[in-house]
């Protein structure tokens, strides 16, 4: 699901990844990636056929330099009247079952003014008349049905006025991959400019067969970042972009250098692959625009998109059910005895996953409660929850004057309240008083207030309440006003 945040960017749209160093910011987004059976916007892909060395030919190195090769492929997509692909971003982990692969559509459609893009769960229409954006999938629900409708200024579509919507920037953005590119390619300006305008090495690296067509890398490095663009020659196609890893380390320590997905450093629990395949990439095989996918069937037109409020869970402030969760084993600890700590008003428990994350999640549950003041940890009891099944003690040995309590899902039983990579406030009587869903490190602070909040008698979930029901009533209003002054809605004749 998209949760996107007013952000009023419209900065070149194919964005640098983050760097190591600033990683742990982005766990809230892979944790859920990572450990969810069923992610917003991915999907289980299927296994794909691996990429094979190319011909002799093909090996051949150009006789143009990277540089100049990548910026002649930008300058063809600038310059062409039709385009067309069925683009999806993937991402690839070793899981517990092996190579997993989530993947989530990034296609984009062009026939001399008319585009249509399918990026996570947002699409965009824009011909002649009108640009038009909405949303599929829970995200349709989530928006409830808006549609953004806007006037079209000239032939060509430009970038800047494309995607002049904050709301619409933010939602594509919050992708797993970013925006596609195919976008910043093809209206930019300059497409790619910063790429060059940065102190980066550009080099020719490996040639392989990808969508059964020899393709010659080009890699480009920054700083400790690097990108590859797998470049079709004869054709001046990208097919592939393989963006940095993201990495899950062990400790806070990074290295400086560019990290190789099958050597990561000792400190790296697992790497994470991103990739942007462009499949059945195509300049010259014209076809008719893709359907209309999902288009809602009672739409709300806007002049501009209004991002709805964050629902607060109905189960905050109920009891916890005691057939959610079992004991499974108390660690010993130096603080009293069990009749003294049970009686602690607050206690805070995290949710740990079966992935990689689970050890980062416990390093840094460690650090946090490190840091408590002292008369605070003594009003808290601090938990964790393995998930079903999971009779496996090794990740929490050592951690014995951390834990105070040591929980095991129950079989069968999946409350949304105990999703993995979540935190959970509970008072002495089991209510639940807060839940993140992502515990990481940009997290922490919100939820070190909420707990001193709860410990000077705040009552937290009846506060969250109020905020939601003004948050509501904030969204109808801004809803009501766009909704007056969009334009009328002119659907294509392909439209469902």
């Amino acid at each position: 699901m998209i949760s996107p945040s007013r952000r009023p960017t419209t900065a070149p749209i194919f964005r640098r990844r983050p760097s190591p160093r600033r990683l742990p910011q982005r766990f809230g987004t892979l944790a859920a990636l990572l450990v969810a059976t069923a992610v917003a916007g991915c999907s289980q892909s299927t296994p794909q056929t691996p990429d094979t060395p190319a011909t002799d030919n093909a090996s051949a190195l150009p006789r143009t330099d990277p540089a100049t090769l990548l910026r002649m492929t930008f300058l063809r997509y600038r310059n062409s009247d039709y385009y067309s692909d069925r683009g999806f971003a993937e991402l690839t982990y070793q899981g517990e079952q092996g190579t997993e692969r989530r993947t989530a559509p990034l296609a984009t459609w062009y026939d001399r003014g008319r585009l249509y893009v399918s990026a996570y769960e947002t699409r965009l229409w824009r011909d002649d008349r009108q640009s038009i954006a909405w949303f599929v999938g829970d995200a349709a629900q989530l928006w409830q049905q808006q549609v953004l409708v806007q006037d079209v200024r000239q032939r060509r579509p430009d970038l800047e006025h494309l995607l002049s919507d904050p709301a619409l920037v933010t939602a594509i953005a919050a992708g797993q991959a970013g925006p596609p590119p195919q976008l910043e390619w093809m209206f930019a300006e300059n497409p790619m400019q910063k790429l060059f305008d940065d102190d980066a090495q550009f080099v020719y690296g490996d040639v392989a067969t990808i969508d059964q067509v020899p393709c010659r890398s080009v890699n480009v490095t920054s700083g400790n970042e690097r990108f590859t663009f797998w470049i079709d020659t004869t054709q001046t196609l990208i097919r592939r972009v393989d963006l940095p890893s993201l990495l899950i380390p062990t400790d806070q320590t990074t290295s400086d250098q560019p990290i190789e997905p099958s050597q990561p450093p000792a400190n790296v629990a697992a790497v994470v692959q991103l990739s942007i395949h462009l499949r059945d990439a195509t300049r010259s095989q014209r076809t008719g625009p893709p359907p209309m996918d999902s288009f809602p069937a009672a739409p709300v037109t806007v002049a501009g998109l209004v991002t709805p409020p964050t629902v607060s869970p109905g189960w905050l402030g109920q009891r916890v059910s005691g057939d959610r969760i079992q004991l499974s084993r108390r660690p010993a600890t130096n603080r009293g005895d069990q009749d003294q700590i049970v009686r602690q008003p607050w206690a805070c428990l995290l949710s740990l996953s079966d992935s990689p994350l689970a050890g980062h999640q416990l390093d840094l549950l460690r650090q946090w409660v490190s840091r408590m003041p002292a008369d605070l940890r003594r009003k808290v009891l601090i938990g964790a929850v393995l998930p079903a099944g999971d009779s496996s003690d090794d990740r929490i040995v050592g951690d014995e004057s951390m834990l105070d309590l040591v929980y095991q899902q129950a079989p069968s039983q999946d409350p949304s309240w105990l999703l993995p990579g979540s935190l959970t406030v509970l008072d002495h009587q089991g209510r639940i008083q807060w839940h993140e869903p992502h515990f990481v490190s940009s997290t922490l602070p919100q939820i070190g207030a909420v707990l001193a909040d709860l410990v000077n008698g705040v009552n937290v979930p009846q506060r969250i309440r109020q905020q939601q029901r003004q948050a509501d009533e904030e969204f109808r209003r801004s809803l009501e006003k766009q909704h007056s002054a969009a334009a009328e809605l002119i659907l294509p004749s392909h439209a469902p």
